[in-house]
């Protein structure tokens, strides 16, 4: 299950930094009692736990493709196909989080993501993106990580070296999916958010917010458009 590989992992280290993240995720932008809130890739639903502390359960929706059959929250209204959400739904959110997501996807199925999240949006909402950082100095902690760990998601020498390094890094696509986080340039992402009409406003960056991404583990980009 999700929240074994995650949250309920026995590596202490991991399994602090996902539990951390999503409290930490939910004080990136205030929420207002009464805002209903989407989170487009919601996952098994434990952002939703973090959410609901600060408006009903009733205002929490989210989709996610795979893993609703691990729901862990009760209240939220979720979809796990985009058909069945976007028109009906589109132009009533307050704030919409997208986390965890547009790493793995390629540039054409991003571009459809960004789509369909705009369209979710009122006027005037806010939109979080939340990728890994996966350049320099945190490249290189975590893929000396994963290859001391027998090499997880491909991770080997020369991808250390490459990614400490901001060099490019090949990824294998199936359907638009990549299933690591190796060679992702959150830098790149942000030049794909404005060019799809989204207004950054600011960024976080976490586990230690109010330093630069150099010393942190992710980026969100507080957006509007």
């Amino acid at each position: 299950m999700y929240a074994d590989l995650t949250r309920n992992t026995n590596e202490f280290l991991k399994s602090i930094a996902h539990s951390r993240r999503l409290d930490q995720a939910a004080r990136i932008v205030p929420i207002e009692p009464g805002q209903r809130i989407f989170d487009y890739g919601c996952g098994d639903g434990a952002f939703f736990n973090q959410l609901s502390r600060y408006t009903a359960k009733e205002n929490l929706f989210g989709y996610d493709p795979w893993l609703l059959g691990e729901m862990t929250f009760e209240g939220a209204t979720t979809f796990g196909a985009v058909p069945d959400f976007i028109d009906e739904l589109a132009g009533t959110f307050d704030v919409v989080y997208c986390m965890e997501v547009c790493e793995h996807l390629s540039d054409a199925a991003n571009a459809a993501l960004l789509d369909n999240v705009a369209r979710l949006g009122k006027a005037g909402a806010v939109f979080v993106f939340g990728v890994p950082i996966e350049t320099g100095p945190s490249a290189l902690l975590k893929n000396v990580f994963r290859w001391w760990k027998g090499g997880r998601q491909g991770a080997n020498p020369s991808r250390i070296w490459r990614t400490t390094f901001s060099r490019p890094v090949d990824r294998e696509w199936v359907d638009g999916w990549c299933g690591t986080h190796i060679g992702f340039d959150h830098r790149r992402f942000r030049e794909t958010l404005v060019a799809h009409g989204f207004r950054i406003e600011r960024t976080a960056c976490l586990p230690l917010r109010g330093t630069t991404a150099v010393l942190n583990n992710e980026i969100y980009f507080v957006c509007r458009r």
